[in-house]
């Protein structure tokens, strides 16, 4: 019995020790490739869902993004998280910057996201910032690789 007891305080003492993010609802900018509007809202203390409506030299995109949040132990309030989405928009291939890069393609895509990144909440202030990898692939339209875009995003805490 006393072994039992304790296996439940030390359950009890992780369940209570484990901390969430701390915040439920965020909104901002996105500073990088592509750059645009950021919001990001937490169903539960781990799962969370990004919206993004991004621009770049090619046209514009919407994603979704469910993210899925840890701490990183590092560091109170700053955490690392990994998603995967789905993007939608309308580009035009020719004003592409890369060289290798001859199409002509002008209209809409639909494909895949990956992500991985990191972010900080700050303490006192109700604002946000994290970095991330978000690697992308069109599957409909303008196929293919779409790129390793990064981008630091600025939110503010609701």
């Amino acid at each position: 019995m006393l072994k039992i007891r304790f296996i439940l305080v030390l359950l009890l003492a992780a369940v209570l020790n484990v901390s969430a993010q701390p915040y439920r609802t965020a909104a901002g900018l996105r500073f990088g490739f592509p750059y645009g509007i950021s919001v990001k809202h937490f169903f539960d203390r781990d799962d969370a869902v990004e919206f993004v409506a991004a621009a770049n030299f090619r046209g514009f995109i919407v994603s979704a993004l469910f993210e899925n949040e840890h701490e990183t132990g590092l560091e109170p309030r700053l955490y690392w998280y990994w998603g995967l989405g789905l993007h939608a928009g309308v580009i035009d291939a020719s004003k592409t910057p890369y060289l290798y890069s001859r199409e002509e393609y002008a209209g809409p895509v639909i494909g895949v996201d990956a992500l991985v990144g990191l972010e900080y909440a700050f303490k006192n202030i109700p604002l946000n910032l994290s970095f991330d990898i978000l690697p992308s692939i069109n599957l409909a339209g303008y196929t293919g690789w779409n790129g390793l875009n990064t981008a630091i995003s600025v939110r503010y805490i609701f």
